[in-house]
């Protein structure tokens, strides 16, 4: 039965990816827009034989059906393009800049799981009190605040003014980076052992983090709070009581775990959307990651970049998704079957 489960997500999973792969190329391919443009001069671009050199070399000179197969072979072989723009492979701009965004977005959902659960269930246990009207404007400010407003308002209070936090990007501008073992700059400190790199990065890591865990620590809230009262009302929590359980364990043991369900969708689909890049917040703190690589990419007609960061996202949703339906099975046995 399990093996049959498995087989049919990753049968699924397969379909979605080749879906997001068709939909994205058609999409890049049918702005009318000339690539071109952006990576030549004004003169190059209206020299015929330069066009065709370049054409010729990107493969846009071909019929767009040939071009797809083309690219469906490149990427089966771990090919993904050469970008336009940084005239490198597209899959080494991804391993550089995909460690930044995974740093940041690690850290960020840390801080909502950390205070967006306990904030949920303690709203949820003082329903209809003050407790739970403050709990509730919390997570409803930090659900419905844009991020980007969100961030520069934090860069000018706790940068500008107070001068708490340091300013955006990854490291201060007089420390050096360490080598680059994992791409991830707090490790690679610690690996060098470098302590004045270490805790650059870390002071740079937490506003960014916290505006995005904010933002989510507020879906999360109100996801576990409704999840969580919905859960209350039912017959066994009261055979639980009945039989002397104490509330802790009640709540705890019994109703938590049945109410975490739809909490791991949002959460899951919330650490999705930070992995694939949040590029609002990357571009407000100058943070090197993924999200800023897609607007570089996007805003110059970067196909092979475009395509790589689309395929990127579809990978990271899919996995996502699939991790989170196998943790479907361990919190309720009931759906494996």
């Amino acid at each position: 039965m399990l093996v049959r489960y498995l087989g049919q997500r990753l049968a699924f999973a397969g379909v979605a990816l080749l879906g997001v792969v068709v939909v994205a190329f058609l999409v890049a391919h049918l702005v009318p827009a000339d690539p071109l443009a952006v990576v030549l001069s004004d003169t190059a671009t209206k020299d015929p034989r330069i066009r065709a050199q370049y054409m010729k070399r990107w493969g846009l000179d071909r019929p767009l059906p040939e071009q797809f197969l083309y690219y469906l072979k490149n990427v089966a072989h771990g090919d993904l393009g050469e970008s336009f723009t940084t005239r490198r492979p597209v899959l080494r701009d991804l391993a550089q800049y995909l460690p930044a965004t995974i740093e940041l977005s690690v850290t960020a959902f840390a801080v909502s799981v950390v205070f967006g659960v306990p904030l949920g269930v303690w709203a949820a246990l003082r329903h209809n009190r003050s407790a739970d009207h403050a709990a509730r404007l919390i997570s409803l400010v930090g659900a419905a605040s844009p991020i980007f407003w969100t961030g520069l308002i934090a860069l000018y209070i706790f940068y500008y003014l107070l001068r708490w936090a340091p300013g955006p990007g990854r490291l201060d501008p007089h420390q050096a980076f360490p080598p680059a073992v994992t791409g991830f700059l707090l490790v690679d400190s610690l690996i060098a052992g470098r302590a004045g790199a270490f805790l650059s990065a870390l002071s740079h890591i937490i506003l960014p983090a916290l505006v995005l865990g904010w933002f989510i620590m507020g879906l999360t809230a109100r996801t576990t709070r409704s999840a969580l009262l919905e859960v209350l009302s039912a017959d066994y929590l009261r055979t639980a009581r009945a039989k002397g359980l104490g509330e802790r364990r009640v709540v705890g043991l019994h109703a938590l775990r049945n109410a975490l369900i739809p909490v791991l969708t949002v959460t899951g689909l919330a650490f999705a959307s930070l992995l694939s890049g949040a590029v609002l917040t990357e571009t407000v703190f100058a943070w090197p990651g993924i999200g800023r690589y897609a607007v570089t990419a996007a805003t110059r007609l970067d196909y092979p970049a475009i395509l790589g960061v689309t395929l990127l996202t579809g990978v990271i949703y899919i996995s996502v998704n699939f991790i989170v339906d196998l943790l479907y099975g361990v919190l309720d046995p009931r759906i494996r079957v």
